[in-house]
């Protein structure tokens, strides 16, 4: 399998009001200094993090209109090479390339649907 770890995006209209409930009901936030303003993350398990994103930030990986129920799921590959692979195989199985191969923050990936417009961000990310 190409895919090392899988994780979920939610679009969120207000990212600190998201960020006290979270807190408030008891879940540890996660951020990376990159990332404020723009996101947070829940712990949901060991490595399976679930990410809220602000809707500008959502609408930009996405290319759409956001409209306030959309997830982006995230899938990681150990390697460049790996992501390659990934695309090669969404794009010969029918899913459709909205963002190509292309580095954010720091990490190189991807943003595509697949046969049903669901949206998946493909990121190289090895721990």
């Amino acid at each position: 399998m190409i895919v090392t770890n899988m994780w979920f995006n939610l679009a969120v209209k207000d990212l600190n009001a998201s960020m006290a409930f979270y807190k408030k009901i008891g879940f540890e936030i996660m951020q990376r200094p990159e990332q404020q303003g723009h996101m947070f993350g829940i712990k949901a398990g060991p490595s399976s993090p679930i990410m809220f994103v602000e809707k500008p930030t959502f609408h930009a990986y996405v290319q759409q209109e956001v409209s306030g129920h959309d997830v982006l799921i995230s899938l990681s590959v150990a390697d460049e090479s790996k992501l390659d692979q990934l695309i090669e195989k969404v794009t010969h199985a029918g899913g459709t390339l909205i963002q190509p191969k292309h580095e954010r923050n720091g990490f190189i990936g991807c943003v595509f649907q697949d046969i049903d417009q669901h949206f998946f961000n493909v990121l190289v990310f090895n721990d």
